[in-house]
């Protein structure tokens, strides 16, 4: 995804698409002849279709979606979808790249505001939004989470509803997906897997995991990178493997089980190094919190 500052944009010419919002336009850069999203306070402000744009100097940030595909699946969208939901989920993006400091994937402007739209009319039926991961996000994607939290507000009191703070892991999901370039259903799946592993560890110690606790944020830690690790064929050594064994069998064990079940649902082979460095992680939550199982 190409894009272009405020001191870029106030050398072009634009053609109004569609405005969204005060905020949000969508517009044709008459020099590239291309499709672009303007997004600024006050660049939307009486823009016209068909007609050029007169706030070039309200512009902040201006997004060139490179894939054909993907410009026409936000052509598409951007047609069908309330045009104020549009504009919000842009102003998040915006706000999003200006915090991370970072360039994303340009398909978050059509997975997150496909996503925000469906959360929406879910919301708006009455049926109920839960994420089971939230606790696993809030610690994996910190970052993106604390955004995400600003970004519920604004949706909240721009379309005055009160979706619940579980929405804020989801968009934290989607932020994290396109920081990372990588397809959110990868990034879902991982937090899936991680959340799984607690409720197994959980379930096998008959004890619960503070989620608040240091221990607790380097064992999901650990797990988010060994599945990074394993997708990219990246080794590693332990070794203090056979110390492991040895010395923390049970919860070596415990290790060796939980990828077991990884390798049987996901497909997914975690290495023996990995399985001691797991081992580890889970004997450290329980001898801090002074357990014994």
């Amino acid at each position: 995804m190409q894009i272009c500052t405020l001191e870029d944009a106030m050398k072009k010419e634009f053609k109004v698409i569609r405005s969204f919002n005060n905020n949000v336009v969508y517009c044709i850069d008459k020099g590239l002849e291309k499709e672009c999203i303007l997004v600024g306070s006050g660049v939307g402000f009486n823009a016209k279709e068909n007609k050029p744009l007169k706030n070039e100097d309200k512009v902040e940030k201006v997004f060139y979606l490179a894939d054909e595909n993907n410009k026409y699946r936000f052509a598409g969208m951007s047609k069908e979808i309330d045009k104020d939901i549009v504009g919000v989920t842009e102003e998040i993006i915006l706000m999003a790249v200006k915090k991370l400091n970072k360039d994303i994937d340009e398909r978050i402007h059509i997975t997150l505001l496909d996503h925000i739209a469906f959360t929406i009319d879910r919301y708006k039926n009455g049926i109920d939004i839960s994420n089971p991961f939230l606790a696993e996000i809030k610690s994996l994607y910190r970052e993106e989470y604390m955004i995400s939290l600003e970004a519920l507000q604004k949706i909240n009191d721009r379309f005055n509803i009160t979706l619940p703070v579980d929405e804020v892991g989801f968009i934290a999901m989607h932020l994290h997906a396109a920081v990372n370039k990588q397809d959110i259903s990868r990034t879902a799946q991982s937090t899936t897997i991680i959340n799984e592993v607690i409720n197994l560890i959980e379930e096998k110690t008959e004890d619960k995991i503070d989620k608040e606790s240091i221990d607790y944020v380097r064992l999901i830690t650990h797990i988010r990178f060994a599945l990074d690790r394993v997708e990219k064929k990246i080794p590693i050594t332990n070794i203090l493997l056979s110390d492991i064994k040895e010395k923390f069998s049970q919860s070596y064990n415990l290790a060796v089980e939980i990828s077991k079940e990884i390798e049987k649902v996901y497909k997914i082979v975690l290495p023996d190094d990995e399985i001691g460095y797991l081992a580890i992680h889970i004997e450290q939550i329980f001898r801090n919190a002074h357990k014994s199982y």
